[in-house]
């Protein structure tokens, strides 16, 4: 659209599509602005690693806390749902107290 629209007046163009100006516009400027978390998912993410896949949303935030970022535990848990990060749980060890 951004292409033709050098060549065409953008009115022209919005009305062929069938979108109203404030839609194009709106759309514009989300696709300018970019992601606002990525810092925290890049964050995030790296923790996640760092513990091989096992601290939750609630260790995640704890230790981004102690790295000195303040983030919502709420926000963390968003964004781990985005990214698929899910903590896996660990393996239960076998009763060894009852002889056989």
């Amino acid at each position: 659209m951004q292409e033709l629209g050098q060549q065409y007046p953008i009115t022209h163009l919005l009305k062929i599509a069938g979108l109203a100006r404030s839609t194009y516009y709106y759309q514009l400027g989300v696709l300018r602005a970019g992601d606002k978390d990525a810092e925290l998912k890049a964050m995030i993410k790296a923790e996640f690693e760092r513990h091989k896949g096992r601290y939750g949303y609630r260790r995640i935030t704890a230790a981004l806390r102690q790295l000195g970022k303040h983030v919502n535990h709420k926000a963390v848990q968003r964004l781990m749902g985005e990214m698929e990060l899910k903590a896996l749980s660990g393996e239960r060890n076998a009763d060894s107290s009852q002889a056989e």
